[in-house]
């Protein structure tokens, strides 16, 4: 064993190098621990500043660089918006200015915004039958602008008659322009055109509209009107066996209220006798029947209607037929009749 032992000198510098190795291992543990502890020290100092993914502190506000936005779906790129901000909240489509504009406490503010609309009339109806009644129609009535309201309202129906939706919101408009100016020898006859041409699903509300004004229009219409109007229509809106003969209501509840409001026809006339006299097609004869319902004709809308019908493709016919329906409610001024002649075509009579 003992020819087997290392030399004293050899022993003493390999006890030399094991003692350097745990010297240098210690020194570079503190190091490390040391700057762990600074860096904790400065990240507390600095309030807890935010740190990136890199774990570097983001520079001060006037050296920060905007980072590069991922693009969003379809390649578009997404600029980052804090919410409630004038940028964002700015009004950017031309359809935005104006409803802003129309807000205004500035009247020729106001005017600009509809002279703007004025200019859809003849070229973009769509347009402004999308936002008349739905963005522009109440800042004007709060901002009493009724007589700007009535002409662009009666303009736009007169653009595109053919646009059975564009003439009930835009008489809508019309009506309540009327109603809201206190105008109410006006505003009736104009409620019942409005009855008459509302789409066949939204009867309901044009007889709410109608309720709600015949309750308001004190002074020209009894106070019990309203209540007997509300029963004939309901006893109206019963469907009858035979949709070929006209419904009666039934005698204690009195003449159809509607009866009471003649209505003028005079606004649609020039315009129904242009169609007159335009060649026969399915847009012209559908624009006439709703210039001829607005206008207090209920039967020669239906024949209108009728022959558009016959012109109509399979997807104008139902166009077509609910003008008929139309006619025959506005004729009776109940629903019952119009609803029992649709049930009669879907039931192949």
């Amino acid at each position: 064993m003992g020819a087997n032992r290392l030399p004293a000198s050899v022993q003493r510098l390999v006890l030399i190098g094991v003692c350097a190795i745990i010297l240098i291992t210690s020194f570079v543990l503190f190091l490390r621990s040391t700057a762990s502890l600074k860096e904790l020290t400065s990240t507390g100092s600095a309030s807890n500043a935010p740190r990136t993914a890199e774990g570097v502190a983001p520079a001060p506000p006037a050296q920060r660089r905007a980072a590069p936005v991922a693009p969003a779906a379809g390649g578009a790129q997404r600029r980052a918006a804090r919410p409630g901000t004038p940028e964002q909240d700015a009004p950017k489509t031309q359809e935005q200015i104006i409803t802003h504009d129309l807000a205004s406490d500035d009247p020729a503010v106001r005017q600009r915004a509809v002279a703007a609309i004025q200019q859809m009339v003849g070229v973009k109806p769509r347009v402004l039958r999308l936002n008349l009644r739905k963005h522009w129609f109440r800042p004007m009535i709060a901002t009493k602008m009724y007589a700007d309201l009535e002409r662009l309202a009666l303009e736009g129906i007169l653009a595109d008659p053919s646009d059975a939706v564009g003439c009930e919101e835009m008489h809508f408009c019309y009506f309540s322009a009327l109603f809201e100016s206190g105008q109410y020898a006006r505003a009736l006859p104009a409620g019942r055109s409005l009855y008459n041409v509302t789409r066949l699903r939204k009867t309901q509300d044009a007889i709410d509209v109608l309720n709600r004004a015949l309750g308001r229009a004190a002074g020209l219409v009894d106070e019990s009107v309203a209540q007997r109007f509300k029963e004939q229509q309901s006893a109206g809106a019963l469907t009858p066996s035979d949709a070929r003969t006209p419904t009666t209501l039934p005698a204690e509840l009195g003449e159809n209220v509607l009866n009471q409001f003649k209505i003028d026809p005079s606004p649609y006339e020039a315009r129904i006798k242009a169609y007159q006299a335009a060649p026969t097609s399915f847009v012209n004869l559908i624009g006439r029947g709703n210039l001829l319902l607005l206008a207090g004709r209920p039967d020669e809308a239906q024949q209108a209607f009728e022959a558009a019908a016959k012109l109509a493709t399979p997807r104008q016919l139902e166009t077509a037929i609910e003008g008929v329906a139309r006619s025959m409610r506005a004729q009776d001024g109940t629903v019952g009749r119009a609803n029992a002649y649709i049930l009669s075509l879907r039931d192949g009579q």
